[in-house]
């Protein structure tokens, strides 16, 4: 089964009510690959604190790498926590044991769930959780200086091309045409 990802409701894309987000390994790659992870780095001056599981650290060393040989600098704000993975797979629901872990850590530490996997967002919220899509950082930086960042052109196009779902009513929240 494929899985949906990108935002399908505009709660996906606001801005989250708590500081903390957690990210999954999908949803790094999501930032890392389509611009949104320059955005960290401002969020982070502004109190959000990003974190993503210490287990795909080396994931995060690529995807830098990447980033460097393109000309890019490597991604700075995202931070990375101990969370435990379990050994076996969960058996209530339709995820890897990485991704049962970041819900179980959100749950527990009273995070936002940063994740472009909309089938693991609906999961959180049906456990309580905040959850929120990456491009949900676009609103937040938006709120925060007060306009969209200068390089959301090629950020929306760059999402498109993972292909990440972007509706019609952010593009219009954003000012994008």
């Amino acid at each position: 089964m494929t899985p949906s990802i990108g935002a399908v409701v505009p709660e996906d894309y606001e801005a989250p009510r708590s500081g903390v987000l957690v990210v999954d390994a999908l949803t790094a790659y999501t930032l890392y690959s389509s611009g949104l992870a320059d955005l960290l780095s401002h969020l982070s001056s502004e109190g959000y604190v990003f974190e993503a599981p210490s287990a795909i650290e080396s994931q995060l060393h690529l995807l830098d790498a990447w980033r460097i040989r393109r000309g890019f600098r490597p991604v700075d704000g995202l931070a990375l926590a101990d969370i435990r993975v379990p050994e076996e797979e969960p058996r209530d629901m339709l995820a890897t044991p990485l991704e049962a872990a970041v819900l179980s850590y959100s749950a527990r530490e009273g995070a936002v769930l940063l994740s472009d996997d909309y089938r693991l967002r609906q999961k959180a919220r049906e456990m309580g959780v905040e959850a929120r899509s990456s491009l949900s950082l676009v609103t937040m930086y938006i709120r925060s200086v007060g306009e969209p960042p200068a390089s959301l052109p090629e950020i929306v196009m760059s999402a498109r091309a993972i292909p990440l779902l972007i509706p019609r009513s952010a593009l219009e929240a954003w000012g994008v045409d």
